[in-house]
């Protein structure tokens, strides 16, 4: 019901996407030894723009469809 998932369109977005989270992210274990004021994580914004620069048939994708790519599936 409803409409299609992008995933249904486009299944190569979750690969593209865990592989840009998984460059561009720092290990959560040397934040917390270290201790230090900044951040190594991207945005959802950021993780949008790399899914529509990789995927040309991609025309567009909100920064929510992307949030929900991210969450687990509802077992319900």
């Amino acid at each position: 019901m409803g409409r299609p998932s992008v995933v249904d369109f486009h299944p190569e977005i979750v690969e593209i996407v865990n592989d840009f989270i998984i460059q561009h992210s720092s290990s959560t274990q040397d934040r917390r030894r270290d201790d230090a004021q900044y951040s190594h994580g991207v945005t959802l914004s950021a993780i949008r723009s790399h899914a529509l620069r990789e995927i040309p048939s991609l025309k567009e994708i909100s920064v929510h469809a992307i949030h929900r790519l991210l969450l687990l599936p509802n077992r319900n």
